[in-house]
């Protein structure tokens, strides 16, 4: 990172163009870490990719790979966390999103990525760094906020009213309609063989006795 302010003239650096578009920035509370470091690591990684573009015979350039150049020697200097870093690097492809107007109805699929709302402020710091154009990202902005009410208000419409105060909501049908409970059998114990009832054992007559029996 000093080598790169050193050779692209110190105080006169495009880097503090982009870190005083970060501070200035009105999401700037709210933003994270890996936006944080896109902004910081992302000159490094425009001129990289600028001298890749320059090598290449057709012009294609893997720009995540580029990125991780970029970003390689900073990650392992401050120990970034992984989060963080994947942050950054899917930030770093984030302009070409932004490069044409949404009325064209491409790329429309990106609004509803949880992580468009950064790769806005990231593309509007970007922008603002550079004293670049920003209607075209007033347009994605806008969408973005119509998308964002609309389904604010479909989920507004599918939830259930609350019951007033006071009031109770009604119970299903079902659940009103009870079943009738069965009333338990009570079955009579089965009386032994000579026990009687008062649980004493009856007594052996004459014809009974064992010895009759032999």
């Amino acid at each position: 990172l000093n080598a790169y302010i050193d050779a692209s003239g110190g105080k006169k650096s495009p880097l503090w163009n982009y870190l005083a578009a970060l501070d200035t920035d009105a999401a700037n509370e709210d933003l994270s870490n890996g936006v944080r470091l896109a902004c910081l690591c992302y000159p490094i990684f425009f001129d990289l990719l600028r001298q890749e573009e320059r090598n290449s015979p057709n012009g294609r350039v893997n720009r995540q790979h580029v990125a991780r150049q970029a970003l390689h020697a900073v990650a392992q200097r401050l120990h970034i966390p992984k989060a963080t870093l994947y942050t950054a690097l899917a930030l770093m492809d984030v302009p070409r999103r932004f490069a044409d107007s949404p009325a064209k109805g491409r790329g429309h699929r990106f609004l509803f990525h949880p992580g468009f709302p950064e790769a806005l402020a990231f593309q509007r710091i970007l922008l603002t760094a550079e004293k670049a154009d920003l209607s075209c990202l007033n347009e994605w902005q806008a969408l973005y906020a119509q998308q964002a009410a609309q389904h604010a208000q479909r989920g507004a419409q599918s939830n259930e009213p609350a019951a007033p105060d006071g009031v109770e909501m009604p119970r299903d049908a079902e659940e009103e309609r009870s079943s009738p409970r069965r009333r338990p059998r009570h079955r009579r114990p089965r009386r032994a063989t000579g026990v009687r009832e008062s649980g004493t054992a009856a007594a052996v007559t004459v014809a009974e006795s064992p010895a009759d029996r032999i």
